[in-house]
């Protein structure tokens, strides 16, 4: 890009960093973005186009396995962000962070920032910055167990980028489909921990909490409070009611009576 200072080059420079694949060579997208930036605050940029060159950064060195410096150039758009008071960058800030609540294994926090991204792009109208937010968020919601709303998510998401021409974010569309989700039965007991689909598997068969704390070797009161935690991530009130879900599943027959 030569030389050349002033408003022109800075942003043609940081635009730049967007032709470069981000998993392939993380290293200079951040090289470039800081290069054109003046520093890793990206100082020289516009203000109300900084969030959205902090959210490529913050990609950048999740890609080069930077968690730091990624957590950093979050922060720092969140709060660039929050001074300008606009959806659009709020949008970005926010991609960033689920990105980072991503890589740390939290997928229902990072569907949920996804989400508001999206929600705050569709405010001001951005459809191709929605439907990128939507395309991340929903394999975040198929891998914390919401199948259902993993599919429509995504599928809203992939409509925008086509209708918007955003081939691109298509490509990234098809190649994070979720799977179909499972039955109704079947998702609500996934959410289960292997001890309470154990213990789910054994009040099905008719036993009470002392009977199915005898055959595990555990304390009636620790199955109690298993039992407690079915009832309240399942939806379900009595013994018969998960009994029902069980059967429904297909997840009786004792196959988690074994340790």
């Amino acid at each position: 890009m030569g030389t050349a200072e002033g408003w022109w080059a800075t942003q043609a420079r940081c635009l730049l960093g967007y032709g470069i694949p981000l998993t392939q060579d993380p290293h200079r997208v951040r090289e470039v973005l800081v290069r054109a930036g003046g520093d890793r605050d990206l100082s020289r940029v516009q203000p109300s186009l900084r969030p959205g060159y902090l959210e490529l950064l913050a990609g950048a060195a999740l890609a080069a396995g930077d968690l730091a410096e990624a957590e950093r150039g979050a922060e720092l758009a969140r709060a660039e962000a929050d001074a300008l008071g606009l959806p659009v960058q709020r949008g970005a800030a926010l991609r960033a962070e689920g990105q980072i609540l991503a890589q740390r294994g939290e997928p229902a926090a990072a569907a949920r920032t996804f989400v508001e991204a999206a929600m705050d792009s569709a405010r001001s109208g951005a459809a191709v910055r929605e439907a990128h937010s939507l395309l991340l968020a929903a394999p975040q919601l198929h891998a914390s167990g919401d199948g259902a709303q993993a599919a429509a998510v995504w599928r809203r998401g992939r409509r925008l980028a086509a209708e918007a021409g955003a081939r691109m974010l298509v490509d990234l569309a098809d190649r994070t489909r979720p799977a179909p989700p499972e039955s109704a039965a079947g998702g609500r007991l996934a959410v289960l921990t292997p001890r309470e689909r154990e213990i789910s598997a054994l009040v099905a068969e008719g036993l009470t909490n002392q009977a199915v704390a005898d055959r595990l070797c555990l304390s009636p009161r620790t199955v109690e409070s298993h039992v407690a935690r079915v009832y309240r991530k399942t939806g379900v009130e009595t013994r018969a009611g998960l009994a029902s879900l069980v059967v429904r599943s297909g997840a009786g027959g004792g196959q988690f009576s074994r340790g």
